[in-house]
């Protein structure tokens, strides 16, 4: 997109072209003179000084001026109620151990992601990009996560070689809903394809400064369900898993489900009932 450039402006770029015009022109002088170091000299001089004019005025006319760009940037960051004080996140970035009761092969499943905020520090918000474990029937995507497979595969076209079937990265922002909430917000990196975006909410999870958090998770399955489910995140590891993938064991997936009980059903009242309650009704007539 083009904008106008300040008369100021044109008038600098343009006394900057002339003197390259005259120092190209004593370069020839000297040249008929046979001066041929100091022909070489001016005429390069020259040249340079109108190649810079023609660059800065090409960025003027198509390049938005950067005030304008911080200027933008400032004000969706004051508009936004969203976007913290960094002075409220910034003891929040840290590195967290997410467990999510997602849907896979037709029942539950435990999955074990990594939040790292530490590692980009945007202000307002939390950032972290999360590798995450997509199920499917082969074992060795169950036992070994995003790894190659010997002799190739199909599927070995991730960003960083990596298996893409059982494989996928979540751009994840973080929100600090003033006094107590957070919400997380996942989008799939457009590298791996499309999805619904992932949300997390975790109510009062940042009341107490304790190691967990648990709240409710908003998503499509990978078997295309859309579920309401626990998840979970903790500065401190919970089960034997060191990267991403599924949570193995019974035990842990039982231990899993007891925390979440705990810090999230155990904090405060689920105000919904099972079935509607209507109180009697003390009409005598029809509407």
């Amino acid at each position: 997109m083009t904008r106008q450039v300040k008369p100021e402006s044109v008038a600098f770029l343009v006394a900057l072209a002339v003197v390259g015009v005259l120092l190209t022109t004593v370069g020839a002088f000297f040249g008929i003179w046979q001066h041929v170091f100091w022909m070489n000299v001016f005429a390069a001089l020259g040249a340079a000084i109108i190649g810079t004019a023609f660059s800065l005025l090409m960025a003027r006319v198509f390049e938005p001026a950067p005030i304008n760009e911080i200027f933008h940037f400032m004000s969706v960051t004051n508009n936004s109620p969203l976007i913290a004080e960094d002075e409220k996140v910034r003891p929040r970035r840290l590195k967290y151990h997410g467990y999510l009761l997602s849907h896979a092969m037709g029942k539950p499943q435990w999955k074990y992601r990594v939040f790292d905020f530490s590692k980009d520090r945007r202000p307002g918000y939390l950032h972290a990009e999360v590798d995450v474990w997509v199920p499917t029937e082969s074992n060795e995507d169950k036992k070994y996560p995003g790894r190659p497979r010997a002799g190739g595969h199909p599927y070995d076209d991730g960003p960083h070689g990596e298996t893409r079937i059982g494989h996928q990265v979540y751009l994840y922002d973080g929100y600090l809903c003033d006094p107590y909430h957070l919400i997380l917000v996942g989008r799939l990196d457009e590298n791996f394809g499309t999805e619904p975006d992932v949300i997390h909410v975790f109510p009062f999870g940042l009341k107490a400064q304790g190691n967990v958090m648990a709240g409710l998770a908003f998503l499509e399955t990978s078997d295309v369900k859309h579920v309401v489910t626990p998840t979970i995140l903790s500065k401190v590891r919970q089960t034997s898993e060191t990267e991403y993938g599924p949570v193995v064991d019974a035990g842990e997936q039982e231990k899993l489900l007891k925390l979440w009980q705990q810090y999230f059903l155990g904090d405060f009242d689920i105000n919904v009932p099972r079935r509607p309650q209507y109180p009697a009704s003390t009409s005598h007539g029809v509407d």
